[in-house]
């Protein structure tokens, strides 16, 4: 519908389209003041609106845009675009507007089906999620469990390929879910302070045993300058650093990764490169623009064996995206690929990540040869510190071991004996031992596979982890002297093990058997005493009477649910209005942490139940006087 009004705002002209709100089609509606055009049928409050609008063009000579919903007696709601525009001669006088009514009821109708149908799609997948989750917890909880108990070797092969095919599954799940919600435009990130440090060790202890199984080496290269403390959502830098580092390990059959992370600051932020390089199978020219497309995989033929969804490096190039970076690759196929995460992340802490504490105190002297010690040699430069490096062949050794100190040009003169010393496997114990009764007030590092050491008896050396963090063995090269004891020395690297509690009484409730027992038998191997509730009235009954020290409440329960459970305890003065309530739930959509906190409860832990996490929240909520240290490493779970 098209108006054309002059100088007076009197109707001039229209198209036929307009009769749809004037309904006068036969009659002469020529200077016609606009207020009175319109049909009685339609709303007047609507046209008093449109009149003082184009009164405004009139005078200020500026279009406006908007949308509108016109009610017309007897007929359904007008969902209409409005453009009003001054009508102006050659001069530039302006003679009049030019009002546009163009009817957009079945794009909003559209709209609203859409909006509906991603409600259902939603609400579906957030009930399929929580269904499975919940089988899954058994499944992957005793499984855990029974990796704990006597098992042969084909026995505990079986459970260990259990473990990592429920792992699969909740990874398959966790991308639908992203998936939807970026469909939806939901993505909801939650910056706060993180310390690189700790991210990149995580990120490594997810994918090192990867690689190490698959023999391949992952190396890293980390530049020490990056400040150590930023602000951003960590868990989506993680899940996108994983994806590209998960990827680099399924397409790389033989060779190496390298991870790498340089920074430049800008103000009050810096602007990281995160690059994933690998030795794999590269990606034709024809496949490339198919990379970051939602189920697509590509030269299928090549890598019919690997599995997975397709969905990984669509959700990456969201997730990047929408924290105000991007992601890049280049490939060479049959020989290499690179994928790099550029990422602007706001510095709380200028610290940098690594510093020596006195580098020109510092001489390392690097025993066995090999690409692992090329890396260190390589973090040495960047630390600023002095080094030698020695092979592992029997002429380099007995030089080696005819010496005490061998001159290092950059630490001047008189040289110093080596204040530190990194060896791998390689390096025989015979000559260690000899070199460590030469070399009395040097500290040793043993630089091992994590698949290797977690096997090995107590250790007289500091045992750092491959892949090698420049964190790692800055931590290691700013402790000097002779070594305080024959015992082991771990690093930070080292797999933690499993805390014990004394006197720690827990209340966990769910209406699902097999959940119960899961969870009730891992608080066990902690030393937490356990008290079961399968259902919200039985638990407040519980609650009532009983001081607890934590509460791992489950969401959904027929009876009570466990929001209601927790609003109850938290509003009488018993004697857990204050315990720690953990919302223990398969519902993990749509970030619902902040929605478990905000109805009171302290903290969220999924299903199926992680044991780092579970971890996490017993050291973060029960008292420090209660953790016993453990005497021992826990043997891991494969």
């Amino acid at each position: 519908m098209i108006f054309l009004f002059n100088e007076d705002l009197e109707y001039i002209i229209g198209s036929r389209a307009c009769n749809r709100l004037t309904r006068q089609k036969h009659v002469d509606l020529s200077h016609r003041p606009l207020p009175l055009l319109f049909c009685k049928e339609v709303d007047g409050l609507w046209v008093e609106k449109i009149s003082r609008f184009n009164a405004e063009v009139l005078r200020t000579r500026e279009a406006v845009r908007f949308h509108d919903t016109i009610l017309i007696e007897g007929e359904p709601l007008l969902h209409a675009h409005i453009t009003i525009s001054p009508m102006l001669d050659d001069s530039g006088q302006c003679q009049g507007t030019i009002m546009a009514v163009n009817d957009v009821s079945e794009l909003v109708a559209a709209q609203r089906r859409a909006e509906e149908a991603a409600k259902s799609k939603s609400a579906f997948l957030a009930n399929m999620s929580h269904e499975i989750r919940t089988p899954m917890n058994a499944i992957k909880g005793l499984s855990e469990l029974l990796a704990l108990t006597p098992l042969n070797l084909t026995q505990r092969n079986y459970v260990k390929n259990i473990v990592g095919s429920a792992n699969s599954l909740i990874g398959i799940i966790n991308d639908v879910l992203d998936f939807s919600k970026i469909d939806a435009n939901r993505i909801e990130l939650l910056p706060a302070p993180y310390s690189l440090h700790k991210l990149i060790a995580e990120i490594c202890g997810v994918i090192a045993l990867r690689a190490e199984e698959k023999g391949l080496a992952l190396f890293l290269d980390i530049d020490p300058a990056i400040p150590a403390r930023l602000i951003g959502d960590d868990a989506r830098v993680k899940q996108v650093l994983v994806n590209m580092l998960s990827n680099a390990v399924k397409y790389t059959p033989a060779g190496s990764i390298t991870f790498r992370i340089q920074g430049t600051r800008r103000d009050t932020f810096v602007d990281l490169d995160m690059s994933v390089e690998d030795t794999g199978v590269g990606i034709k020219d024809e496949d490339q623009h198919k990379l970051f497309s939602a189920f697509s995989r590509v030269d299928l033929l090549t890598n019919k064996r690997i599995q997975g969804t397709g969905l990984g490096l669509a959700i990456s190039k969201a997730l990047a995206e929408a924290m105000g970076g991007r992601i890049s690759f280049a490939s060479d196929y049959g020989k290499d690929s690179t994928f790099t995460l550029h990422l602007p992340q706001e510095v709380e802490d200028p610290a940098p990540l690594a510093s020596l504490e006195e580098p020109e105190r510092v001489r390392v002297l690097l025993l066995g040869g090999g690409a692992r010690m090329q890396n260190a040699a390589r973090m040495l430069e960047d630390l600023g510190a002095a080094y030698a490096t020695f092979g592992e062949s029997a002429i380099d050794l007995a030089r080696l071991l005819g010496r005490a100190a061998i001159d290092l040009p950059p630490c001047g003169d008189p040289p110093l004996p080596y204040t530190h010393c990194v060896y791998t496997d390689a390096v025989g114990e015979r000559e260690m031992s000899r070199l460590r009764t030469i070399l009395e007030d040097c500290r040793f590092a043993a630089l091992r596979s994590i698949i290797n050491s977690m096997e090995e008896p107590g250790r007289r050396d500091t045992v750092l982890f491959n892949p090698l963090l420049v964190t790692e063995l800055t931590k290691f090269l700013n402790r000097s002297g002779r070594r305080t004891s024959a015992r082991s020395i771990a690093s930070d690297t080292t797999v933690a093990p499993r805390p014990q509690f004394r006197d720690v009484s827990a209340l966990v409730v769910d209406d699902n058997r097999i959940n119960l027992m899961v969870c009730e038998k891992m608080l066990h191997l902690y030393g937490v005493a356990v008290t079961t509730a399968s259902g919200g009235r039985e638990a407040l009954a519980l609650a009532c009477e009983n001081k607890y020290d934590i509460l791992f409440v489950d969401h959904m329960m027929p009876d009570i649910d466990g929001i209601e459970v927790t609003e109850d305890i938290r509003s009488h003065d018993g004697p857990n209005k204050r315990t720690p309530i953990v919302a223990l739930t398969a519902n993990v959509v749509n970030d619902m942490r902040s929605f478990y906190l905000q109805a009171g409860m302290d903290d969220f832990v999924g299903k199926p139940i992680d044991r780092n996490e579970l971890t996490r929240v017993l050291k973060q909520w029960l008292p420090p006087e209660k953790i016993v240290q453990p005497m021992g490493t826990q043997k891991q779970i494969g």
